[in-house]
């Protein structure tokens, strides 16, 4: 499994942090448990920047992570804000966005976020961030990979109008996240590049 697939926990600190609900949630004690999973996925990626990942504690977590993933999402629908608040519902997007091993899980997670787009029970960017995870082309540029040892997105459909579609899903435009997942990963970037990611 190439680095990559890792790599994108550093550019969920350009996405919104897990934020403050104004809304209490109505199972909480789901919420709670998301999070901890999401901490339990952070912890472990998080090693990466100091070059200590173990990439099968990763792979194990992700794999019980997305089986219990599959299990809340059989009995809740996609879990939104409303159910467990707004860092919740963050939280269980980035455990599908990780979990890579199942695209088809992915792709039914995708599928049943779309309908909350409108009514603003999820966030914009994470349905946009799983939508490119789960397409090629992608559509918004949040996927990136390693060309002549520099970060690039992957291939982007309709690449003229990408920072329409960003701007449509709250995200800045494509250039400058492009100079701040340079800028935060840093050192980092460079070993990624020099390892083939």
């Amino acid at each position: 499994m190439k680095l990559m697939k890792f790599l994108p926990v550093f550019f969920l600190l350009l996405a919104p942090a897990f934020a403050a609900d104004v809304k209490p949630p109505t199972n909480p004690e789901l919420r709670d448990e998301l999070l901890a999973m999401a901490a339990n996925d952070q912890e472990l990626r998080s090693a990466a920047r100091s070059g200590t990942i173990d990439r099968n504690k990763v792979v194990e977590a992700d794999a019980v992570h997305t089986a219990r993933m599959k299990e809340i999402v059989a009995e809740h629908g996609w879990p939104a804000e409303a159910l467990v608040g707004e860092d919740g519902a963050n939280a269980a997007w980035l455990l599908v966005q990780h979990a890579d091993a199942d695209p088809g899980f992915q792709e039914r997670a995708l599928m049943l976020m779309k309908p909350l787009l409108e009514s603003g029970e999820i966030n914009r960017r994470d349905y946009a961030y799983l939508w490119d995870r789960t397409h090629e082309p992608q559509r918004y540029g949040t996927q990136l990979r390693c060309v002549d040892g520099r970060l690039q997105p992957r291939e982007i459909e309709s690449p003229e109008s990408v920072d329409v579609r960003r701007k449509d899903m709250g995200m800045l435009p494509l250039a400058e996240y492009l100079e701040e997942a340079r800028a935060l990963l840093g050192e980092a970037g460079d070993d990624v590049c020099a390892d083939g990611g």
